[in-house]
């Protein structure tokens, strides 16, 4: 499914089966996400810093570029994810399973990380300052700074 582009500002979406479409560079002010399925989807550069995501599946969905700032992403499933220069500063990841998350060149400054599974996960030249429950965290060699 293509929605490529496309204007879902204010959107409420329930219940709704997304997996594999395609909405790079969707537009999603405000959209509130409820039990929706987009394992697999390719989310390019989408804005979701304002976005409400309750029990969201992004398994193996590809967030490049995406803006997840600020989100409580805590129901939130990114098992695979590829979150490539994805900006999740001040995101809560808490308890998310991470395992064999691409977060290369992700900003994760002040992000919550308290008991997330980061088992390779891949974590090169993301930024990391401020980790908030590193010390808590499956996290992957080399350690998360501040977590020796």
């Amino acid at each position: 499914m293509s929605l490529y582009q496309a204007d879902l500002s204010d959107a409420t979406l329930n219940d709704v089966n997304l997996s594999s479409a395609d909405l790079y560079q969707a537009e999603m002010g405000d959209v509130t996400l409820t039990d929706v399925n987009l394992s697999s989807a390719v989310l390019y550069r989408v804005d979701l810093s304002d976005a409400t995501l309750t029990d969201v599946n992004l398994t193996g969905a590809d967030l490049y570029e995406a803006d997840l700032s600020e989100r409580d992403l805590t129901s939130t499933t990114l098992t695979g994810a590829r979150l490539y220069e994805a900006d999740l500063s001040g995101a809560d990841l808490s308890d998310r399973n991470l395992r064999n998350t691409n977060l290369y060149g992700a900003d994760l400054t002040g992000a919550t990380l308290t008991g997330a599974d980061l088992t390779g996960a891949s974590l090169g030249s993301a930024v990391l300052t401020d980790i908030v429950g590193c010390d808590t965290a499956t996290d992957p060699e080399p350690r998360l700074p501040g977590c020796e």
